[in-house]
């Protein structure tokens, strides 16, 4: 039987059911969680991305029947097999949910397409692993609920909010010159019109105790003026003081 017939059937909603239940709980809990359709289109994006399952696993299919080994064997299956071909085409559709409109999209709605994206690849997962397990299936949904689908949807989460830091240039230090030439940049004109600026501190001496540095506000031409008239008033106490005496 296809799986999407299996849909309006008690086992298809029990595979279904937990991840809209937790896309539902993303949506509420943002304040802007994005258009209801792309939503929408992410998720059904999500679950249909299982079908490039196949392509992406076809480059590594030399080397996961390479290993003799048993244990190195699981470890590559587990990595190349499954955990690397699921994440891509994972980050391939919330890139291309994400992609339509984008100077006029919210930064965080990323975030929120990953989400729909992992909990639509879940519930297609879902849906066939209790289509292939009907004698457990109870058992498997309940486990599967509580487990699996959290997690799709989680690493949805974490891949779209990396997208969303990426596309604000700030990933992996991109734009660090740009900001650096920016500091330096209001670094000079602080110099320049005067304001204070903390001076850069000093490697103390090997045995001595590091001198306190200057404070704040006794740098700069204002703090001059006051440690000036700070020795005049006392300059004056000393004169009235002696010729008081």
């Amino acid at each position: 039987m296809n799986l999407l017939e299996s849909l309006p059937t008690v086992i298809g909603t029990a595979a279904v059911a937990p991840a809209l239940l937790i896309l539902w709980l993303v949506i509420a809990a943002g304040e802007r969680p994005g258009h209801p359709a792309k939503v929408w289109t992410a998720f059904v994006l999500g679950a249909a991305s299982i079908s490039l399952l196949g392509a992406v696993r076809a480059p590594f299919n030399r080397l996961l029947a390479a290993p003799e080994d048993p244990w190195l064997g699981q470890a590559l299956h587990a990595i190349f097999g499954i955990a690397l071909p699921e994440e891509t085409v994972k980050i391939l559709a919330i890139v291309a949910v994400s992609q339509a409109r984008r100077s006029f999209s919210d930064p965080i709605n990323p975030v929120v397409y990953g989400a729909a994206v992992g909990l639509g690849f879940a519930a297609y997962e879902n849906l066939a692993y209790l289509e292939q397990h009907t004698d457990m299936w109870r058992a498997l949904a309940a486990l599967r609920s509580v487990l699996t689908v959290p997690f799709h949807g989680a690493l949805g989460i974490i891949a779209g909010a990396y997208l969303a830091i990426a596309r604000s240039g700030n990933a992996l230090g991109a734009n660090r010159h740009n900001r650096d030439c920016d500091r330096l940049r209001v670094d000079r004109f602080r110099g320049a019109v005067g304001a204070p600026r903390r001076p850069p501190p000093r490697a103390p001496h090997r045995g001595r105790p590091r001198a306190p540095e200057p404070a704040q506000a006794d740098v700069g031409a204002p703090g001059r003026g006051r440690r000036r008239r700070l020795h005049r008033s006392r300059l004056r106490a000393d004169v009235g003081a002696s010729l008081a005496a």
